[in-house]
């Protein structure tokens, strides 16, 4: 996700994405403060949601992200929240006022649904495109996550493009010997992918032991610090949520 952001614009003095001198930890808070803020909102608040969408804007235009792919990734996932939407027809009965037009309240409350889940995955996508995965696990060690759950994230993310080469290797070898690759036969391709996968990972384990892996990938490097460019970045975007959250302006 990091070729997808230009680094001359967010590279700091230690070689971690920055913007302004604000450090990783910042980024990291206020993404998990504003995922927060958006389960907050009911059903039908689809205005101040739809305001909250600066937030991933700001960070879009600061960083210069390539947005395309980031669209691409919601729209996978699009059809999910789409279909689960859609149910609202029989629970949501009604109409409101919404800017001078009267409509109906599954309308308003489907729409809410999916501009959260836009700006959630929008949200974590941007801040993973930005900040990287590594500078978001060294944080998470610093907050005090459990080191199984951060060496378990940080392996997921490096080994899942391996996961996905098995996968294809494997459709494509029964392929080329004349197999199926129906419902049929997917328990003996799932079976064959897990014993890939356990040999893969006894060789990764070996390759850690080897390098002195002794169960934290961070150690006590982590340490959160923050300057005054972090605590003002912090409080300007505090009030704004505030604002946006308890104001009576929608």
């Amino acid at each position: 996700m990091m070729s997808e952001v230009k680094k001359s614009h967010i590279d700091g003095k230690d070689g971690s994405p920055m913007l302004s001198g604000i450090s990783c930890f910042t980024h990291v808070f206020l993404t998990f403060i504003y995922l927060i803020l958006i389960a907050s909102f009911g059903r039908f608040s689809f205005l101040p949601l739809l305001v909250l969408a600066s937030f991933p804007l700001f960070y879009v235009i600061a960083y210069d992200v390539d947005y395309a792919p980031i669209a691409g990734r919601i729209l996978l996932i699009s059809p999910f929240v789409v279909f689960l939407g859609l149910w609202n027809i029989f629970y949501d009965e009604g109409s409101v006022l919404f800017i001078n037009l009267w409509v109906p309240l599954w309308i308003l409350s489907f729409l809410t649904l999916v501009l959260k889940l836009f700006l959630s995955v929008s949200a974590v996508l941007i801040l993973i495109a930005t900040v990287g995965f590594t500078e978001i696990s060294k944080v998470l060690a610093a907050l005090g996550v459990p080191d199984a759950v951060v060496t378990q994230t940080v392996l997921l993310n490096r080994y899942i493009y391996l996961i996905s080469e098995e996968i294809r290797n494997v459709m494509r070898a029964r392929y080329l010997r004349g197999g199926r690759t129906d419902m049929a036969s997917a328990g003996s391709i799932c079976g064959a992918m897990l014993l890939r996968s356990i040999s893969r990972a006894g060789r990764v384990s070996m390759a850690l032991a080897c390098r002195c892996y002794g169960g934290r990938l961070y150690g006590n490097s982590a340490i959160i610090k923050l300057s005054y460019s972090d605590k003002l970045f912090i409080v300007c975007w505090g009030i704004f949520f505030a604002v946006i959250r308890f104001g009576k302006f929608f």
